[in-house]
């Protein structure tokens, strides 16, 4: 079964869309890189529905395998890394589909 890897970030004051193309071209490039990510989505949110929540990526991995193998991958580590520096707080959900 596929899982998909959400994490909801609240971005700090005064983060530019600078900061987050840099955020953003670290995530996408995960793909590729980390053995069982299939897909990468990532955005900021442009409605009132979030909350302080105010950016959303959603990774697509083959299965908990997978999944076990992201976190501490390398890759994964300094794109989280780049995110962290960027962010208030974060929620992370890993659910199967």
């Amino acid at each position: 079964m596929a899982i998909k890897h959400l994490v909801l970030v609240e971005l700090k004051e005064g983060v530019t869309d600078a900061d987050m193309g840099e955020a953003l071209d670290g995530l996408y490039a995960l793909k590729g890189q980390i053995p069982g990510l299939l897909t990468v989505d990532a955005g900021r949110n442009f409605t009132d529905r979030g909350g302080n929540y105010n950016f959303a990526a959603v990774m697509t991995l083959a299965d908990k395998e997978a999944l076990a193998g992201y976190g501490p991958h390398p890759a994964h580590q300094a794109a989280a890394g780049k995110l962290g520096e960027f962010a208030n707080g974060l929620l992370v959900l890993d659910f199967e589909v």
